[in-house]
């Protein structure tokens, strides 16, 4: 069965390439942990897919387009205050 293809690094002007999947290559891995960790590793799991549905719902204009005078339908949520595990603010 045929690999995929080597892909290059993200890392702007960084030549290396990488195997698909990866983001970045060894050298710039740790300039960017937030991409390297899965989303439920950074706290983004299925209890945080289940109550940002129901935000949306409750809130379904952007907060943002609003300060701005502009009416549009919320696609994300996002925090005001980092979230960062706190359950406080979850």
């Amino acid at each position: 069965m045929p690999m995929k293809p080597m892909k290059p690094c993200r890392q702007p002007g960084c030549p290396e390439l990488i195997p698909s999947g990866e983001k970045y290559c060894e050298k710039h891995k740790a300039l960017h942990p937030e991409d390297v960790r899965s989303a439920e590793a950074r706290g983004y799991g299925s209890a945080w897919q289940r109550e940002s549905k129901k935000f949306l719902l409750m809130h379904p204009l952007c907060e943002e387009c609003l300060r701005s005078g502009r009416v549009t339908q919320a696609t994300v949520v996002d925090h005001i205050i980092p979230f960062r595990g706190d359950k406080e603010l979850f």
